[in-house]
């Protein structure tokens, strides 16, 4: 029978009341070091990046690390909607004073804010109804709709559609409220009445925020805090608004912010397969499976308070799957928090310190020959640190990226280089907003000839990133499924054979998954063409298409196969790059394409996903982002005078400056490094290819079996040529 957390917690305090958040062993707490060995160790298999944890049992801390370049121990880290919880805990703290009541009217305290005649919903709109995200519109918006930059008047703007207190939606404006109402009751900033009445008697030193525009704290996101000021906050929570035998809230208060207030999704499941944003939500607390609660804020920022195993985990984090995250302490650390101390294991402990002292994140790895430096004019592709035109330069332990107004960034070789990078002067953070100046961590490789890969992390959040800057090597020829003068299946082996013999820059792979789930090289309507009966590669297993297909070569029957994945790659994997085209893309498809490559041994900075494709492009996105992307886009014109493109294929545009344009965007959507454009008529002209590569996109442009047509195109300089005849039109075309 488990004993009650709270009860377990009291005796630990009242053994040692000055222990309260002091280091102690796992075992001693009744947790296995292994255990949190084997949950480090799935986070870093399992997740994008975690940046910093703390572990809390009974009151003491029983293991925290956090992963380099990041420091989240010491520095404070953005927090988003984990703010949340705090600026709730203000409210609470007013509560419990007597000085505000959850069923005021909002409209009370701004009453020179209000439009002219208010609604009756917004009227009856309560503070309880901030709290429990239940406002009655659809989204607020306010920090964006943004009236002279006043949010509360823009929140008190909106339509509110619906009953308040009815229905939840959330929305981060709505805890904006929350700070604007804490500042008019309690006559102080947000974050210095925390201060005083909880950041201080806790002793978290590092909290602060962002702001709006008339100077109210965001409330809803804008905070930093620690991972240990996190830790701090979540155990308060655990002992019901206690700390160190000092009441600091109230337990009614704690009691209710935490308990299910309001449904949060349309089913609660509490099972293995539940959902952890579907269990209920209070004053700004998610409730969670496991009759847990936690605090949470966008790219996996957690506090968990487990009050059933008395225990705290805090995170920073950069991730995308937040709910994955919490699966992983799920599965891992929850079943670990033992009823009873377990016996001393030196041994697993120290392995445990030496994990958590040496975590890290991976840095740019790549292993091509370095271009001649400084390059002037390279083409970078797009990147929220504002470099679309930079020069490259060596510097004494890397590189400077070095844009034409002086601002530069260090990129480490084999380490991280760290600069403090300016995005603004101001503390205003709409919602995402990249404010303040900020340090950034970076490290770069050469990963293919003429490419160097930037990774970047952002040390106060969770924004990251890799970039790419191309540095011209001359344009590259790309061999195409059919190179050479064989008319033979789309991979054929004296094809890949021919590429290599040509000394080709990149070989292109058509990715293609047969019934029985072996990959090969193939492209339906080629196949069809030089089979002489109609063949569906998925329909068929690979034995029958080895079997009933009779390929032609000048004309004749022959009996080459169809190659697979591997047999390709063992061919051609010293070529310097390679692009990945997904006929019929599936996500099981994509990772055994990794992994055939992967045992190749062709590391990923020489791959590109080059393809049609679209949820190819948008899997890898997520899931790869270090694998560049070059999205297929045709450029063409009509006969009503419109021109119309790939990227949204629905429209027509009056220019084709539109139709580049739009060509962006979908690069900006789907974070593309380039565009591969088939040409069709002589509708790309070396001045379209210049504007786009002034944009940072990388260029090639696509001759299928148009030997006159490539030649035509040899003066536009992309930065890459797809053909089929490789040799032909390496002595056709005009190279750089």
């Amino acid at each position: 029978m488990k004993k009650p957390a709270i009860l377990s917690l009291c005796a630990v305090v009242a053994l040692n009341a000055t222990a309260l958040m002091e280091k102690a062993t796992p075992e001693s707490q009744g947790v296995s070091s292994s255990a949190i060995i084997g949950w480090i160790n799935a986070c870093e298999r399992e997740l994008d990046a975690l940046h910093g944890f703390v572990i809390v049992r009974h009151g003491r801390v029983i293991a925290e690390g956090s992963w380099a370049p990041y420091d989240t121990l010491n520095r404070p880290h953005m927090l988003y909607s984990h703010s949340k919880s705090f600026t709730s805990t203000a409210i609470g703290f007013l509560v419990d004073d007597g000085k505000l009541d959850l069923d005021a009217r909002v409209l009370s305290f701004f009453p020179d804010k209000a439009p002219p005649t208010p609604s009756a919903n917004l009227s009856a709109m309560r503070v309880r109804d901030l709290l429990t995200m239940n406002v009655g519109a659809s989204y607020t918006d306010a920090e964006r709709k943004d009236i002279n930059g006043d949010w509360v008047k823009a929140f008190l703007a909106n339509d509110i559609e619906k009953e308040p207190g009815t229905v939840f939606k959330y929305d981060s404006c709505a805890t904006h409220m929350l700070a604007a109402i804490v500042e008019r009751v309690s006559g102080m900033k947000l974050m210095d009445f925390l201060k005083a009445r909880l950041f201080d008697p806790l002793g978290m030193t590092s909290p602060w925020s962002t702001v709006s525009p008339t100077g109210i704290a965001c409330g809803g996101w804008g905070m930093n805090m620690t991972t240990r000021d996190l830790a701090r906050f979540g155990q308060l929570y655990l002992d019901n608004g206690m700390w160190d035998g000092k009441r600091i809230i109230s337990r009614e208060w704690v009691v209710a912010a935490t308990s299910r207030q309001t449904w949060s999704g349309a089913i609660a499941v509490t099972g293995e397969d539940g959902s952890d944003w579907h269990q209920g939500y209070g004053f700004q607390f998610w409730r969670c499976r496991h009759n847990a609660f936690r605090a949470d804020g966008a790219s996996g920022q957690y506090t968990i308070v487990m009050p059933d195993q008395d225990a705290v985990v805090s995170i920073h984090a950069g991730l995308r799957d937040m709910q994955h995250e919490i699966n992983v302490v799920w599965n891992h650390l929850l079943p670990a928090f033992g009823p009873k101390p377990l016996p001393e294991d030196a041994a697993a402990q120290k392995a445990l310190a030496d994990r958590c002292a040496s975590l890290k994140l991976p840095l740019q790895t790549g292993s091509a020959a370095a271009s001649d430096l400084p390059c002037a004019d390279p083409i970078i592709s797009k990147n929220p640190l504002g470099f679309t035109r930079a020069t490259l330069e060596k510097a004494e332990r890397g590189w400077s990226l070095v844009r034409p107004d002086g601002v530069r960034i260090a990129v480490g070789d084999g380490s991280w280089a760290v600069t403090p990078f300016k995005f603004s002067d101001s503390n205003v953070e709409p919602l995402f907003a990249l404010i303040g100046t900020q340090d950034v961590a970076a490290s770069g490789a050469w990963t293919a000839p003429g490419i160097f890969t930037v990774r970047w992390y952002l040390l106060s959040g969770p924004q990251n990133g890799t970039f790419t800057v191309a540095v011209p090597v001359g344009t590259k020829m790309v061999a195409h499924a059919g190179a050479g003068d064989l008319t033979m299946p789309p991979a054929s082996r004296p094809a890949y054979s021919n590429a290599v013999a040509t000394a080709c820059n990149i070989v292109k792979l058509d990715l293609q998954y047969t019934k029985d789930k072996q990959i090969v090289m193939g492209h339906d309507p080629t196949l069809k063409r030089v089979m002489g009966w109609p063949v569906t590669i998925a329909d068929l297993t690979y034995a029958e298409i080895c079997d009933k297909g009779r390929f032609l070569e000048h004309g004749k029957p022959g009996n080459e196969r169809i190659v697979r994945l591997d047999e390709a790659l063992a061919i051609v994997k010293s070529a310097p790059e390679f692009w990945l085209d997904f006929k019929h893309f599936a996500p099981d498809m994509a990772e055994k394409v990794l992994e055939e490559i992967d045992k190749a041994g062709i590391d990923h900075g020489r791959l590109m996903v080059a393809t049609f494709t679209k949820p190819a492009l948008e899997y890898f996105q997520r899931k790869h982002p270090e694998i560049r992307r070059v999205g297929h886009i045709g450029v063409t014109s009509n006969t009503n005078g419109t021109w119309s493109c790939y990227a949204e294929p629905k429209k027509q545009f009056a220019t084709k400056k539109a139709v580049l344009d739009a060509v962006l965007r979908y690069r900006d959507k789907l974070g593309l490094f380039g565009v591969n454009m088939p040409v069709i008529q002589r509708q790309t002209q070396p001045e379209d290819i210049a504007y786009l590569q002034k944009n940072g996109l990388w260029v090639s442009l696509w001759f299928v079996q148009n030997e006159e047509k490539a030649k035509a195109y040899g003066g536009a300089n992309p930065n890459a040529f797809v053909t089929d005849h490789v040799t032909k039109a390496r002595s056709g075309l005009k190279v750089r």
